[in-house]
């Protein structure tokens, strides 16, 4: 009996110390609701709608439409001022979301979108940003990303706040978080420089 107590500590003792979290401070109260929060908000964004089959039709016809505006209207008159590119959180963190070291290798390799933007306003959950300047990628002037919620969560896109300056990259429209986002610091604008 003592034997299997024995090996229960000692594995709760090696997981401990493989725990990449353990030196960070317990979450906060606030910063725990704001992550249920963003959980909610995501949950009922993914409830099915009820069936209105009457609607569905006319529904469909009007989104495509609207699909093919989306699309046709920046194809003719081009990207630049004027347009809004939004981009997404990524899926959640978890286990599997552990950071790798912030490298230029590793922005240049994970980024099809990267640019400095200032933040113009800051409305709930959503950042408003005034692109400044481009490294990689097509985005118009103004950009909106979801607000961070601020916790050091690995792979979480950061908290902005209202007149900073921040270094922005994205993949397939989600802002990407471990560090290759961040404020408009000298080391993460080296990385930039350097990957693009």
């Amino acid at each position: 009996m003592n034997d299997a107590r024995d090996d229960d500590s000692a594995l709760r003792r090696v997981l401990r110390e493989a725990d990449p979290a353990s030196g960070l401070p317990p979450l906060t109260a606030r910063d725990a609701g704001l992550i249920r929060e963003r959980i909610m908000l995501a949950s009922r964004a993914a409830a099915p709608a009820p069936r209105r089959r009457g609607w569905l039709i006319g529904g469909l016809s009007a989104a495509t439409a609207a699909a093919a505006g989306a699309i046709a209207v920046p194809l003719m008159i081009g990207t630049g001022a004027g347009g809004v590119t939004a981009l997404q959180s990524p899926p959640a963190g978890g286990p599997a979301a552990i950071c790798a070291e912030v490298s230029s290798e590793a922005l240049e390799t994970a980024a099809d979108l990267a640019f400095r933007a200032d933040v113009e306003s800051i409305d709930g959950l959503t950042v408003v940003l005034r692109v400044t300047s481009r490294f990689a990628g097509d985005v118009s002037d103004t950009v909106t990303v979801p607000q961070g919620a601020g916790v050091g969560v690995d792979g979480a896109p950061p908290a902005f706040t209202e007149g900073g300056s921040y270094l922005v990259a994205a993949r397939d429209g989600f802002v990407l978080g471990c560090g290759l986002t961040g404020e408009d610091e000298p080391a993460l604008a080296t990385v930039y420089e350097q990957a693009f």
